[in-house]
């Protein structure tokens, strides 16, 4: 029992100081990086000091702010893997739900505030802005703040449901409690209308990995994702190679089905999402105050030979959805084979390791990766984050004299969520053990240091971007140059609209 407790005392040691490195790194040059900068200690103005505290985690509110018992009315994103970032009404025991309690309290008593949230559908991912906008259209004041899933917002935002973050007082989008990274991407010369920080238990949750199974690594002699990772060898191709000759037909039906035993397990459309992002592909990026479309068509063509290549034209493989469309359950359908240890490796995000194959007792040895590089002269890993991660704003109701008061509560929620919320998440999964070894402590705060936001899967309901690529990688035959010229019309002309809209706009 000394032994193990020592073994995660020294694992979260080691997590903590590498994610103190991340939270410093800055971007490169002059594009919009995306590295996530956001962690560190957040501390309040009413807390005791910190000999080594860097201002950088620190919500700098003013001592004597009070509100008097105001309550400020949340409506929240209901999908599971953010219900509960917010609502906790009671202490039960569960570290996450205590943690998210701890925090929302230590708001209120500092700012004399008291929190109300309403949950919303958890089935109906635009339930939060069609309230919102129907509240807005009918000067329904019931709602303050609200969280969405990201890649809905841009219709809300349009229609001037939310206000201009970068224009409220005692909100700093500039402290590490707030994703850089998103910031970057999300901020369209003066004007901000969501932002997202260390309260988004679902931008942790929905980090693409590759998942492993150690067991059956070293039962077909490959060498450790590991070691590959760290000397920059993995790669697409290097994926494909190693996966090959991993094949059995466990049912002797002839045919390749969800029952037999792969090298590689994956999905044929939202499953490629984190292909591009892991390539460092670039669609659409804000420069000098506006967005613009650009892609490197060569490379683009190039990547989908690739990701066919690895899905359509590989023993090894067997891709979900490569002989019709995938269901909701699809991603649910690649974890299970894994769990089943059926898979010696699989495209997934945290939140299924957590929901799905820990409650399911997988006893098998496992390790994560991220997801590989579109070949070896590229010197970065990139991680996706499937556009679901909630993103916070306030709604254009509430008026004008309340908006500092909005802003202090939005920082203080941020700020506090990494002193309570973000170390209890993580405390959790080394007790889940998502973590079961060191080698997987360093490939998380990789994964983590990589993360990076393409503006395309934020802005996705506003194009038919995504879905048009899912339909030629998906159709297991290259046709993106033609489909390409079809539509790159639509896409620019789909931009040049955004930022008309977001000019427009007057608050």
């Amino acid at each position: 029992m000394k032994v193990k407790r020592l073994f995660l005392l020294l694992l979260s040691a080691i997590l903590a100081a590498a994610l103190l490195l991340c939270a410093c790194a800055k971007p490169e040059g002059d594009s919009p990086e995306t590295t996530v900068s956001q962690t560190g200690a957040a501390t309040d103005t009413g807390s005791e000091p910190v000999e080594t505290e860097d201002m950088n985690y620190v919500a700098e509110l003013p001592e004597n702010l009070n509100y008097g018992g105001r309550t400020i009315s949340f409506l929240v994103e209901g999908q599971s893997f953010a219900a509960d970032e917010f609502d906790a009404p009671n202490l039960n025991g569960e570290i996450v739900n205590d943690a998210v309690y701890e925090r929302n309290m230590a708001v209120e008593d500092r700012l004399g505030v008291k929190l109300n949230f309403t949950v919303a559908s958890a089935s109906d991912v635009y339930d939060v802005g069609n309230k919102i906008e129907t509240c807005v259209n009918s000067g329904d004041t019931s709602f303050n703040i609200t969280t969405m899933p990201g890649y809905t917002h841009t219709r809300y935002v349009l229609a001037g449901c939310y206000y201009n973050l970068l224009n409220i007082d005692n909100l700093n989008l500039e402290k590490y409690y707030w994703t850089q990274g998103f910031n970057e991407i999300m901020s369209n010369g003066e004007k901000q209308y969501v932002a997202s920080g260390m309260y988004s238990l679902s931008m942790f949750r929905n980090m693409y990995i590759t998942l492993y199974n150690k067991d059956l690594f070293e039962a077909n002699s490959l060498e450790d994702l590991y070691d590959i990772a760290l000397n920059g060898q993995w790669t697409i191709t290097k994926q494909g190679e190693m996966v090959r000759n991993i094949y059995q037909d466990l049912n002797g039906n002839g045919q390749k089905d969800p029952f037999d035993s792969y090298g590689f397990v994956s999905g044929a459309l939202t499953s490629t999402d984190p292909y591009w992002v892991s390539f460092g592909m670039r669609f659409l990026t804000p420069v000098d105050g506006i967005y613009v479309h650009e892609i490197n068509t060569e490379k683009l063509i190039d990547c989908v030979e690739k990701i066919q290549e690895l899905l359509f034209r590989n023993e090894g493989v067997y891709s979900v959805g490569s002989t019709g469309s995938e269901d909701g359950a699809y991603s649910t359908n690649i974890i299970r084979i894994f769990s089943e240890n059926r898979a010696a490796m699989c495209t997934t995000m945290i939140y299924q390791i957590e929901n799905f194959l820990t409650p399911r007792g997988f006893e098998g040895d496992y390790g994560i990766a991220p997801m590989p590089k579109y070949d070896e002269a590229q010197e970065n890993y990139y991680t996706h984050i499937q556009d679901q991660l909630s993103v916070m704003s306030v709604v254009s109701t509430v008026s004008e004299e309340d908006l500092p008061m909005m802003g202090a509560v939005m920082e203080l929620i941020s700020a506090m969520s990494y002193r309570y919320v973000y170390n209890a998440y993580y405390n959790t999964a080394l007790s889940y053990k998502y973590l079961q070894n060191q080698e997987s402590v360093v490939m998380l705060d990789l994964i983590y240091r990589s993360i990076r936001i393409e503006g395309t899967f934020i802005y996705s309901s506003k194009y038919a971007m995504l879905g048009k690529m899912r339909t030629v990688v998906s159709s297991g035959r290259n046709t993106m140059a033609s489909a390409y010229k079809a539509f790159q019309k639509v896409w620019e002309n789909g931009t040049k609209e955004l930022n008309e809209g977001l000019d427009k706009l007057g608050h």
